[in-house]
């Protein structure tokens, strides 16, 4: 659609897809990261572009991790039924979510895949251990859904984040739960994202006005990364003509001698 409207010869403002990585580095406080994640996955069933997609969690705080989804409704699909969850979510010829699946509740997608879970689970969750058209589940889910990537060292959580990006999320949304400035910096500069998100939830971070100062849209550019024309959350502001009226700060003959007397004073 997007590229059908800039081919148009018409002004066109497009966006693209995401497939946010949400990075839970080992200094992160777990509880209140898996609540976010839990709120933002929960949040119209997942169907916010800027929602997680994929989990990357530092080893050493696994099962601490775990545990509090567990204890806030989270199921982790068995990893014997993880190719039953990919095969109903997943469209094999468009290697997207299926119509059907998108926007389901938890439950009902665990059932129309054939997977028992108990009552009130809010979200699936299962481990992966690749990127790409041969792991369905590493792509965008528009579901509560997540996929879930293990990290030995701070830089192999990188990688994940940013070869789930390139996976068809590039320019989106990253999000990052720790209280490290240090890392908080390094992820920022190297993560291929127009949107940064610092211990936020990703959907309602992503769409602004609730916890940042983004502004409130729910049409999120990706800017040159993705092929946008912006990298920034679309507003009215961006549907209009502005018309600048210029005055002249100086003369041009005030200029020109100031100029000169630059050049004298450094010759």
């Amino acid at each position: 659609m997007v590229k059908a409207a800039y081919s148009t010869g018409k002004p066109a403002l497009g966006v693209g897809p995401g497939n946010a990585p949400a990075y839970i580095e080992h200094t992160a406080d777990v509880k209140a990261a898996v609540a976010d994640i839990m709120m933002s996955k929960t949040f119209d069933n997942g169907m916010i572009c800027a929602s997680e997609n994929s989990l990357v969690v530092d080893r050493d705080i696994l099962d601490e991790v775990k545990a509090e989804f567990e204890k806030q409704h989270a199921y982790f699909v068995p990893d014997n039924e993880v190719d039953k969850l990919a095969d109903a979510v997943i469209d094999p010829q468009r290697h997207t979510v299926r119509g059907p699946v998108a926007g389901q509740s938890a439950e009902k997608i665990a059932a129309m895949a054939g997977i028992k879970v108990p009552a009130g689970t809010q979200l699936l969750i299962g481990k992966l251990d690749g990127i790409g058209v041969n792991y369905p589940l590493s792509g965008e889910k528009l579901s509560p859904v997540l996929s879930m990537y293990v990290a030995n060292t701070q830089e192999a959580a990188f990688q994940l984040c940013l070869g789930i990006l390139n996976y068809g999320g590039l320019g989106h949304t990253a999000v990052l739960h720790t209280t490290d400035e240090d890392v908080i910096r390094r992820f920022g500069d190297q993560m291929p994202s127009c949107r940064i998100l610092i211990n936020t939830p990703g959907s309602l971070g992503g769409i602004g006005g609730l916890f940042n100062g983004l502004t409130p849209s729910l049409t999120l550019g990706t800017g040159t990364y993705g092929k946008n024309s912006i990298s920034h959350n679309l507003s009215t502001h961006d549907l209009l003509n502005i018309k600048y009226v210029s005055r002249a700060t100086r003369h041009p003959i005030e200029f020109i001698n100031e100029l000169r007397d630059v050049i004298r004073n450094k010759d």
